[in-house]
């Protein structure tokens, strides 16, 4: 089905995201994986990358040093991580704040900037956004 797709997914450590890169994997796609912690998936079709999604010069330079040495072309982008804290908005710390507007904001675009720089060759270009 996602042959010769080469889908990139952040989150791909735990949860949502590991399940959504063995669907992918699966069903014939290249998985690209972004996250900050190490990889459990174990596919010769699974390229993972880390990156802390909070820090926007961290996701630049994966893109520019890394991802974008081993592919050419992203057809799909699912921003899957996301941070959240489970403490009420009034009692809510400003860093932890913060850090939730970094990772589910900032680094959602981040990610979706510069995969877009790979998605221009694609002839079905998706970004997702499932994380905010």
């Amino acid at each position: 089905m996602y042959k010769n797709k080469v889908v990139l997914i952040t989150g791909t450590t735990r949860g949502v995201g590991l399940e959504i890169a063995n669907y992918f994997l699966k069903n014939g796609a290249t998985v690209i994986g972004l996250s900050r912690g190490k990889s459990t998936i174990n596919n010769a079709h699974y390229h993972h990358f880390n990156a802390d999604l909070g820090n926007g010069e961290e996701i630049v330079n994966c893109f520019k040093k890394e991802i974008s040495k081993q592919f050419k072309i992203i057809d799909i982008v699912i921003n899957n991580a996301a941070l959240l804290t489970s403490q009420y908005a009034m009692i809510m710390p400003v860093k932890n704040a913060t850090e939730m507007v970094q990772v589910n904001l900032l680094g959602v675009f981040f990610v979706s900037r510069e995969a877009a720089k790979l998605m221009r060759k694609s002839t079905c270009g998706r970004i997702i956004n499932i994380s905010s």
